[in-house]
């Protein structure tokens, strides 16, 4: 496994695409730990463990790390440690490999749920181009828009109380013309003619 692998280029991955971190330590065949139990002595085994440290932290950023394990794993397996330690410090070094591949794991799902949001976001954003462009509109664009109720203008409103007084100004003035009309015709009008009886009275008187 390690031999054939110089990176996680070449690790079995996930249906995400992520590195597959529980095959890539726990196969009984080709797992991490698989090859840590092989050791035959506890060199072997600190020898095993650190190329393994080596092959995990294979990224530019992570000498650091690197550099921590090998530390803590020489210290772990001395070059004088007596093989009846050997199966207990292999207890211990398959528990540290645990714990970086349960890392790994929370790591990887993180990821995958960062680049889902992502997609999702940009999948959401393309669609709105999208629509933009054919001009389309989302539901809330194509609802009805609310019925307006129109009123007269304030001018038109204002003006029917001015026909109104037009109106009733207009009546008063054909009624007093009418008044007028008729005293004047009764000036106007000639006295009627005097009938000879009348023109005999007013001379007797």
């Amino acid at each position: 496994m390690i031999a054939n692998s110089a990176t996680e280029h070449s690790w079995p991955k996930t249906a995400a695409g992520t590195v597959d971190w529980e095959y890539v330590f726990e196969d009984p065949g080709t797992g991490l730990l698989g090859l840590v139990g092989q050791a035959a002595s506890p060199a072997a085994l600190r020898e095993c463990a650190i190329l393994i440290i080596a092959k995990l932290y294979a990224r530019k950023d992570d000498p650091a790390e690197v550099e921590r394990f090998t530390k803590e794993i020489s210290a772990l397996i001395p070059d004088d440690m007596a093989a009846d330690n050997l199966a207990e410090i292999n207890t211990v070094v398959i528990g540290l490999l645990r714990q970086i591949k349960d890392s790994r794991i929370q790591k990887a799902a993180e990821h995958e749920a960062m680049r889902a949001a992502a997609e999702t976001e940009e999948g959401a954003g393309r669609r709105a181009g999208d629509n933009a462009k054919s001009g389309r509109s989302t539901g809330k664009d194509r609802r009805k828009p609310d019925p307006v109720t129109t009123s007269p203008p304030s001018s038109a409103r204002a003006n029917k109380p001015n026909r109104n007084v037009l109106y009733a100004a207009l009546t008063a003035a054909a009624a007093v013309a009418v008044v007028i009309t008729f005293v004047v015709l009764e000036i106007l009008e000639p006295p009627p003619e005097e009938t000879q009886v009348e023109i005999l009275i007013r001379q007797i008187q």
